[in-house]
């Protein structure tokens, strides 16, 4: 039995909404182009740590 791909979607901002593909192009070693190119970060900061992105799931903390 072979596989199938039933849909495929990429997060170009982290944490936010998926966008759906009709197809994609990959490269041994790489992931989905564009996918996760960018996240939110609070502002004045040098230096992001994973609770510093802001994610569409989650409210920032105070």
């Amino acid at each position: 039995m072979g596989l199938r791909i039933a849909s495929l979607f990429r997060h170009p901002v982290k944490g936010l909404s998926a966008e759906p593909l009709d197809t994609v192009e990959l490269a041994p070693g790489c992931g989905v182009p564009e996918g996760r190119r960018f996240a939110i970060a609070r502002a004045g900061q040098d230096d992001v740590a994973g609770d510093d992105i802001l994610s569409g799931r989650a409210s920032p903390s105070p």
